[in-house]
């Protein structure tokens, strides 16, 4: 079965928010010192996108997406603002509010897997 592709919307408002995710796991030692080390070997990204004016078609659609990939169940491919192609899921709610009748106020959160 083939990953399915995040459906086609306008460049979110203001860009994408990039987030690199530590990577390390840190120990504290019973005389106080910490003891980190790499977690993985991959370094691995979080996407905040953030439309303030989003048309009822494409949250339509962004909502049919996201029942269709059961929330953060199931990972798709999506490309970046620097047009890379990246494989992520849904790492939080979908949050919408309206702006206007027509308009709504969304942001998404996508993580790398």
């Amino acid at each position: 079965m083939s990953t399915p592709t995040f459906p086609v919307l306008p460049q979110p408002n203001l860009g994408i928010q990039h987030k690199v995710i530590d990577n390390s796991l840190k120990s504290e030692m019973t005389n106080g010192c910490v003891v980190t080390r790499k977690a993985y070997s991959r370094q691995l990204h979080k996407f905040q996108l953030h439309w303030n004016a989003m048309a009822q078609v494409y949250l339509n659609a962004l909502l049919t997406f996201y029942q269709t990939c059961n929330g953060g169940a199931a990972v798709f491919t999506w490309t970046d603002d620097t047009s890379v192609l990246r494989t992520v899921r849904f790492d939080a709610d979908i949050d919408y509010k309206p702006v206007t009748n027509v308009h709504w106020d969304v942001t998404v959160i996508l993580a790398e897997v």
